[in-house]
């Protein structure tokens, strides 16, 4: 299923990471997602680096990323299995703060953030398209799943670009 479905979501009530991305299917656009993993590899040199004082290292993104993601397959999760608890928003500040990164190395996190990402596209490819559909509310939106998977690939371009923009000078 592509992004049509969701052309009724207005400006501001959904998580600006849908806007990154395109309007193609979402199975199709996983796989892209595990292959853009890749590009990371170029910032291995910077690792344990931020790009200025009191700014996530690369690690730190990279984690940030897989966590965030683990997030959002548990909200996917619950929306899909027709759940209507309120799910709660999350402190990334805290998360990074806590996850410790920089003592792990990169290739450490950065197969974590592979499995993370096919354990995505493996749960994601069970939902028919009832259940891709299905809303429920985390935080200040409600979101039907499919939303839900946008997000998660809009949200690694997000970072991507972070990376490109802002770390990629550093080398």
């Amino acid at each position: 299923m592509n992004k049509d479905p969701l052309q009724h979501l207005l400006p501001g009530t959904y998580p600006v990471y849908i806007d990154l991305t395109a309007n193609i299917p979402l199975d199709i656009y996983f796989k892209q997602s595990i292959a853009d993993l890749a590009q990371l590899e170029t910032f291995r040199p910077l690792a344990n680096k931020a790009y200025a004082a009191d700014k996530w290292t690369v690690n730190d993104v990279i984690l940030h990323m897989a966590d965030t993601e683990r997030i959002f397959q548990y909200r996917a999760l619950v929306f899909a299995r027709n759940d209507k608890i309120v799910l709660p928003a999350f402190d990334q500040e805290e998360y990074a703060g806590s996850a410790k990164a920089n003592q792990r190395s990169f290739d450490s996190i950065l197969q974590e953030f592979l499995l993370v990402k096919q354990n995505t596209q493996s749960l994601f490819s069970t939902f028919d398209d009832e259940a891709l559909l299905r809303s429920s509310k985390f935080s200040k939106y409600v979101l039907p799943v499919l939303a839900i998977g946008y997000t998660i690939v809009g949200h690694q371009q997000h970072h991507l670009n972070i990376l490109e923009a802002r770390y990629k000078p550093l080398l």
